[in-house]
């Protein structure tokens, strides 16, 4: 998978990017309580990351991928 990061913000205590990535679904892929076999599909997806830190380490971090876009990727037409 590659990732780039298409913008970031950084304070003293947090961190906030939107990212983009692309990577081919070589293997299952969990979703809640299902598993979505490898379909071998070149995928591109963004999302965003938020953390927090407090001396010199993380204490929190949060990822929203955008699963709907990466879904309809994959599997064209689950999301109708």
């Amino acid at each position: 998978m590659l990732v780039k990061t298409a913008s970031r913000v950084v304070t003293e205590d947090q961190v906030a990017a939107e990212v983009e990535f692309t990577g081919t679904n070589t293997g299952p892929l969990r979703m809640g309580d299902q598993e979505i076999p490898a379909t071998g599909k070149l995928v591109f997806g963004t999302g965003t990351y938020f953390a927090s830190i407090k001396d010199g380490k993380f204490v929190s971090f949060r990822a929203h991928p955008d699963v709907a876009s990466m879904m309809e990727q994959l599997l064209p037409g689950a999301m109708n």
